[in-house]
């Protein structure tokens, strides 16, 4: 059967599932609407179910032959998941690949996921890991997750499930390893991606998602409070930034935008078609450091005082981007999909033959080391930034990952990368000693812990605590997601 079927001059995806006898479609139209069918010999079909998915759909996959969950893959680079697709109201998920023309393949299923592997219209691929849904309520995969601290002693953790108004917080005491749930807050909505920042003595949150982005306020006894709403005109949202120059600052990125402002207060940049593949914010100080490279090979850096986007680079489409500061001097280290690594001013970076798929520098040694991660082989890789300016690959390290990296965070003094073989390393920031923990699960989100050397994983409605404890690794209890 065909995966995309010409319908009088216009070219409809379509998908199909057959189990025990039984058939089901889908359809889709150019205006995201999917409907779902039940195919019987002699019987004129009739929707089941019938979807909104917000974005115009290129390819539909049905992720598993019972057809209860239907991946729906957009020209705009979006990754749709309707659970129980068959059904009136489904779940969502919604990802993002990172260029358009989303093409999907169902790889098969294990005991508690269903595979789907994606490839952009430049042959970016991807392979996401959905967990299978089971007969029992369960709270939905955290997505996103990010921590501040409101006081000296109070530090809030704010997980998002991709696509849900729900958003889950909890107090985190890193001397017990634990996380104690606090009352929910709501992003109406829902919200896809989250960070937080403590800028001068205030702590702030900021949640996005589709529908717009959510400015909050952390109170020392821990609770959250909206300060503004900005409503959104670009549905598809990666990237949230939060901090100060010195105002505050508040912005969103995609696949088809950037976009920053004052909060409560006027745009400050929003060049269009901004294809944005790779983001990174860093707060110096009382400045704001926002670098971005799109799919048009681009590195670009926001200027404030203008304000403008001004574009250092122009090579192939960006894989990732970092801020150093080489000398005192602002440098940009991006990496593109063709393992190829530059730094901009004119800095001398050691390359290597192999694919970048993230940048990460620790605060505390941000003029003195890089870390990068690579994806085959998969692999924690440094670089040491020497008196004459010139990155140097660290060749002592030993970072070998035991599969694919899936999730990167970093605290001040510290950082972490998670693997597909349930494995996450923790590493000094500045002697790049390197530890281990056996997780034995493979991970949705991390999160560092600020002021600490503690990261905290979920995997799908759960938590395990992580902390560096001199030179070795610890793992607290894991914990349920959710109120209790």
């Amino acid at each position: 059967m065909p995966e995309r079927l010409d319908d009088g001059g216009r070219t409809v995806p379509i998908a199909l599932a057959v189990h025990r006898g039984t058939a089901t479609a889908a359809l889709a139209d150019g205006n995201g609407i999917v409907q779902v069918f039940r195919l019987r010999p002699g019987v004129p079909a009739s929707p089941i179910g019938h979807h909104d998915t917000g974005h115009v759909p290129y390819r539909l996959a049905f992720a598993d032959p019972r057809a209860t969950t239907l991946a729906v893959g957009g020209w705009s680079g979006s990754i749709t998941i309707l659970r129980s697709a068959v059904q009136g109201r489904p779940a969502v998920l919604r990802m993002q690949h990172g260029e358009p023309a989303v093409d999907l393949v169902p790889l098969g299923e294990t005991d508690q996921s269903m595979l789907v592997a994606s490839r952009g219209i430049t042959g970016l691929a991807r392979v996401w890991s959905v967990l299978a849904s089971s007969g029992a309520a369960a709270e939905p995969p955290v997505t996103s997750m990010t921590a501040v601290a409101a006081d000296e002693r109070q530090l809030l953790l704010v997980a998002a499930s991709a696509g849900a108004e729900r958003l889950r917080c909890w107090a985190v005491d890193p001397g017990r390893g634990r996380a104690e749930a606090l009352p929910d807050i709501h992003h109406l909505g829902g919200a896809s991606v989250v960070t937080a920042a403590r800028l001068g003595d205030r702590a702030w949150l900021a949640t996005a998602g589709e529908t717009g982005t959510v400015l909050w306020t952390v109170t020392e006894r821990l609770d959250v409070r909206i300060e503004d709403t900005y409503p959104a005109d670009q549905p598809d949202v990666e990237h949230v930034v939060l901090g100060a120059n010195p105002r505050l600052v508040l912005g969103t990125a995609g696949p088809e935008h950037l976009r920053l402002r004052i909060a409560s207060g006027p745009k400050l940049v929003d060049p269009e078609d901004e294809c944005v593949t790779a983001l990174v914010a860093e707060q110096i100080g009382d400045r704001l450091l926002v670098a971005a490279g799109n799919d048009d090979g681009e590195v670009r850096i926001v200027e404030f005082d203008a304000p403008a986007v001004r574009t250092v680079h122009q090579g192939r489409p960006v894989a990732a981007v970092a801020l150093l500061l080489v000398g005192g001097n602002l440098t940009i280290v991006a990496a593109d999909r063709y393992n190829g690594l530059v730094a901009v001013p004119e800095t001398a970076i050691e390359g290597i033959p192999w694919q970048i798929s993230h940048l990460v520098t620790v605060p505390a040694s941000r003029g003195r080391r890089l870390f990068g991660v690579a994806d085959r082989p998969p692999r924690l890789l440094s670089w040491v930034i020497g008196e004459d300016g010139r990155l140097r690959l660290d060749r002592t390290l030993s970072g070998e990952l035991r599969g694919d990296p899936r999730q990167v965070a970093r605290t001040e003094s510290a950082m972490a990368v998670a693997d597909g073989g349930g494995q996450l390393l923790l590493v000094d920031g500045d002697a790049a000693e390197v530890t281990a923990a056996n997780l034995n699960v493979t991970i949705d989100a991390l999160a560092g812990i600020p002021g600490t050397e503690m990261f905290v994983a979920a995997r799908g409605g759960r938590l395990i605590c992580v902390a560096r404890n001199d030179g070795g690794a610890s793992a607290g209890k894991s914990q349920a997601a959710g109120p209790g």
